[in-house]
């Protein structure tokens, strides 16, 4: 009786963490890279232009309130001034554009 209820309780050990790491925390896919160009000003970021550790140019449009590790989406242009690289995860729209959802210091 004890190996089916220990069985039973490894598998939904497994089955959690599976679920959990399979889905990445609810973020999505992301990329890392350093961010070239931020279209914007100093409350409001239209858009940013992330070069990717695989040398691909990709422009993000940052969703409704997303922030950056939970300040000012403005921090980006510290960025691209210093080079440090940021990670990005996001979501493709199905106009093709890539909507950034998070962002967070990679370095």
């Amino acid at each position: 009786m004890r190996v089916i209820r220990l069985a039973s309780l490894v598998a939904v050990v497994l089955i959690a963490a599976s679920t959990i790491a399979g889905c990445g925390g609810g973020k999505g896919p992301s990329t890392v890279g350093v961010v070239l160009e931020v279209d914007g000003d100093l409350t409001t970021v239209r858009s940013f232009t992330l070069l990717t550790e695989e040398g691909t140019q990709v422009r993000f449009f940052p969703a409704e309130e997303v922030t950056f590790d939970g300040g000012p989406l403005s921090h980006l242009t510290s960025h691209v001034v210093s080079g440090d690289p940021v990670r990005v995860f996001y979501e493709k729209a199905p106009d093709g554009r890539f909507v950034a959802t998070a962002i967070e210091d990679a370095s």
